[in-house]
């Protein structure tokens, strides 16, 4: 699908008067976001990575 594409469905949306949400992963992506008429940012936040999953299982070996 893509970015753009998004950033396209999110505008027509805003233009039918539809509240949208969309996710983004960055603040640049959040800024292009607002500008296309997004209502709610559900801004992606990576907490952890591999390494915590095998920590949490009591495994630290990678």
């Amino acid at each position: 699908m893509g970015f753009d594409l998004d950033v396209e469905i999110i505008r027509a949306a805003h233009e039918h008067g539809l509240v949208t949400t969309p996710h983004t992963f960055d603040a640049g992506k959040a800024v292009v976001m607002t500008k296309a008429g997004a209502d709610v940012l559900m801004q992606h936040i990576r907490a952890h990575d591999e390494r915590d999953h095998r920590r949490a299982d009591g495994d630290d070996a990678g």
